[in-house]
């Protein structure tokens, strides 16, 4: 983008506050893996068109309400989509006869209704469409590349959540993280402990890898001579936090009988080592996470009540990688540069790859992205990652279909506000119970402006 462009967009930006936040961001081209994200304020326009550079660099202009975005993308047609705003905010995309084709969401399109966080691929470009992306968010992209560290996501559910955890590291309050396998939680943890300010090491347990007859002693300790094989004393995991941040991963996992002892280890900050008779203080910081549903554990008997309101200070769970598509651009430029260091510059990815990537749903999220790039990166010379180097899985998920439309006398519209309504407004509730992804909830939720805040007032 030129240097007037990106002058003329941080003007409109900073002076955006209280304006609706809509954005198109350039989230990757397959031949610039690298590249930062670019982003594209859409309040005050009605329509974007998009076409092919002429030069090797990104253009854009505003010509009235009229977002004019020339991309430096060879496999674009010129022009080569429109994007509308309908009456009632919608936005929708409109191919222009292009060569290459228009596709959303890996499906292709000749026109479709667009939606928050849709993925717009047009020739080697990909863009996503953020209709509430926070303000300081759109301040960070537009500055992203005048700084050295990329942003962290451009999930807007995500920003939140991470922006809450920076809030909350300066207390002494304990974390709960949800979310699938692979979803980061631990780097989320390290986050936290990393803000909070606090001296004492970062000590991670895996609670679904101690035994139940050593769990005891593998946290808390034990004195020389307590048992067979107890040469030495031994502080224990707990006591090895002190003064920093414990980290109980899998806490779900955890023996009953060690529920208990750990309960009282928090209420009372301190510990009772295996064989001894004094109690040592510890000062510490408890972060838990779990990727089983710890309500429905405690509902069921599984899991003590008292240590899960003790453990869950604040609660945030983290949305899987499918629901955070926006973000692959980030996760791939970084895996790769942790792969490949300083040739990281030179690669590229066709684009089949690019588009194989968005369209996988990701079962064990972002490790498993890691691990398809790193055999892609095997595969290949290094400086092209093409198709026939993903993992076969990858390579062997149906095509996407084409979008369909709901309208607003939809049946599933009364269905999902009587769900909305029985469920409190939870969306992961209503999401199980149709079967669907939460991010589908919540974009039929916009769509037929169904507010799941009021469903918990009602209640």
């Amino acid at each position: 983008m030129s240097k007037d462009s990106t002058a003329s967009f941080a003007s409109a930006i900073q002076g955006a506050v209280g304006e609706t936040r809509a954005c198109l961001i350039l989230v990757a081209q397959s031949g610039r893996p690298l590249q930062s994200p670019l982003v594209f304020p859409l309040w005050n326009v009605r329509e974007v068109s998009l076409t092919r550079s002429a030069s090797r660099d990104t253009h854009t202009r505003v010509e009235g309400e009229q977002l004019l975005l020339e991309l430096a993308d060879g496999w674009m047609s010129a022009p080569h989509a429109r994007l509308v705003r309908e009456p009632g905010g919608h936005w929708r995309i409109h191919d222009l006869g292009s060569k290459n084709g228009s596709y959303l969401n890996g499906a292709r399109v000749s026109s479709a209704l667009l939606d928050e966080g849709d993925l717009i691929d047009v020739g080697f470009s990909f863009l996503s469409l953020q209709l509430q992306l926070p303000q300081a968010l759109l301040l960070e992209l537009q500055l992203t590349e005048a700084k050295s560290e990329p942003v962290t996501t451009i999930c807007s559910e995500l920003y939140r959540s991470l922006a809450e955890l920076d809030r909350i590291g300066e207390s002494k309050l304990a974390v709960l993280l949800s979310g699938e396998t692979g979803t980061g939680k631990e780097l989320a943890a390290r986050r936290v402990h990393a803000v909070s300010g606090r001296r004492g090491p970062f000590i991670a347990v895996n609670c679904a890898a101690i035994a139940g007859s050593v769990a005891e002693s593998e946290l808390f300790g034990f004195v020389k001579g307590s048992f067979t094989g107890a040469s030495e004393d031994r502080q224990g995991l707990v006591r090895a936090a002190h003064g920093g941040t414990l980290f109980l991963d899998e806490v779900a996992d955890l023996d009953p009988a060690i529920q208990s002892k750990l309960l009282r280890a928090l209420q009372q900050e301190e510990v009772l080592p295996v064989g001894s008779t004094r109690p040592v203080h510890v000062d510490l910081r408890v972060i838990s996470a779990s990727c089983r549903d710890l309500d429905a554990l405690v509902a069921s008997g599984g899991f003590r009540e008292d240590l899960f309101a003790r453990l869950a200070g604040h609660h945030v769970t983290l949305p899987p990688l499918r629901e955070r598509r926006e973000d692959l651009c980030l996760l791939v430029a970084a895996l790769l540069k942790e792969s490949l260091q300083e040739r990281a510059g030179d690669v590229r990815l066709q684009r089949e790859v690019l588009r194989t990537l968005y369209r996988y749903d990701w079962p064990r999220n972002i490790r498993q992205l890691k691990h398809a790039l790193e055999a892609a990166v095997a595969l290949s010379d290094g400086l092209e990652l093409r198709l026939e180097h993903l993992p076969s899985e990858l390579r062997q998920q149906p095509l996407a279909p084409p979008p369909t439309e709901a309208a607003d006398d939809d049946p599933l519209r009364a269905q999902l506000a009587q769900l909305l309504s029985e469920h409190r407004g939870n969306i992961s509730a209503v999401a199980r119970a149709l079967g669907k992804e939460r991010v589908q909830i919540r974009r039929w939720c916009r769509r037929w402006g169904l507010d799941p805040d009021a469903f918990r007032e009602r209640s």
